[in-house]
């Protein structure tokens, strides 16, 4: 499952959750989990069917240059010191 953190400003459609576990192997099928628990935050993420130019996406903390194709895979964790981790954010 992939750890998502949800930033603030979209923290109004989730009624206030900061992070949340979806299952999911690529991008794509997580934000359709995500629109499933928080309807609307699909099309703040999602521009012509691929991510926003603003939005990104950080999987075992480095960023998916593959775009919404990206596929997440669950990686052994990295050593990031604590304010760094993203472990599979959306």
């Amino acid at each position: 499952m992939a750890l998502v953190f949800i930033p603030t400003m979209l923290q109004p459609l989730t009624g206030g959750v900061s992070q949340v576990r979806v299952a999911g192997r690529t991008i794509r099928s997580i934000i359709n989990q995500l629109e499933e628990r928080f309807p609307g935050i699909k099309e703040r993420l999602l521009q012509d069917g691929d991510l926003r130019p603003d939005v990104a996406v950080a999987i075992d903390g480095e960023t998916a240059l593959d775009g919404i194709g990206s596929r997440y895979y669950h990686h052994r964790p990295r050593k990031w010191p604590r304010h760094h981790q993203m472990d599979r954010a959306i």
